[in-house]
């Protein structure tokens, strides 16, 4: 996937996913710097870094929230008697509505930006639309990752034992093994 690498591996998964959050916000810029100045037609250089953007959020972002809806969040329930992860589990619930939503625009994002890509161009409504879905998911996204990365990945780093830690971590490497596999035969 093009953006820079991790910064932490498996062994790291809390780490990994804070790694994760800044390309979420590097490729968010990036497509709302396209849909405010990208040309029409597309050069080479929006070309490919509308397809980076597009194939991050289409491919990398739901793995990482499968991470932490599959892995991270379940784990934090088992400890839900400790006050403070008691009040992150309350995060967590507008967290996961939040990716709901989410995948929502992020849907008719990939939609538009796609047809963009193919035409080479955009017209003058879908143009706005992306715009829209843009400045929607950065505000989605901006207390999204605020309270992940203040609130919930404290809580859980406080809460996990190593070998919730490590099982997490596994899980995590597991999907992307599997991912790469797909595409390879897809």
């Amino acid at each position: 996937m093009p953006g820079n690498p991790p910064l932490a591996d498996f062994d790291q998964p809390l780490d990994m996913l804070q790694d994760c959050h800044r390309r979420v916000e590097r490729f968010l810029a990036m497509l709302a710097r396209a849909g405010d100045e990208a040309p029409s037609p597309l050069d080479v250089e929006w070309r490919n870094a509308l397809h980076a953007a597009l194939e991050y959020f289409a491919n990398a972002a739901p793995l990482h929230t499968q991470d932490e809806e599959h892995s991270l969040f379940p784990r934090l329930r088992t400890h839900a008697n400790r006050p403070d992860v008691a009040t992150a589990l309350e995060v967590v619930e507008r967290l996961e509505h939040e990716h709901d939503e989410a995948a929502i625009l992020h849907a008719e994002h990939d939609r538009i930006g796609r047809s963009w890509l193919a035409r080479g161009g955009v017209d003058a409504a879908d143009r706005r639309r992306f715009v829209e879905l843009s400045t929607r998911l950065q505000a989605i996204y901006v207390e999204h990752i605020r309270a992940e990365d203040e609130h919930v990945f404290v809580t859980a780093r406080s809460a996990l034992g190593s070998d919730e830690l490590k099982a997490i971590g596994d899980e995590m490497r597991a999907r992307r093994e599997t991912a790469r596999v797909g595409t390879l035969t897809d």
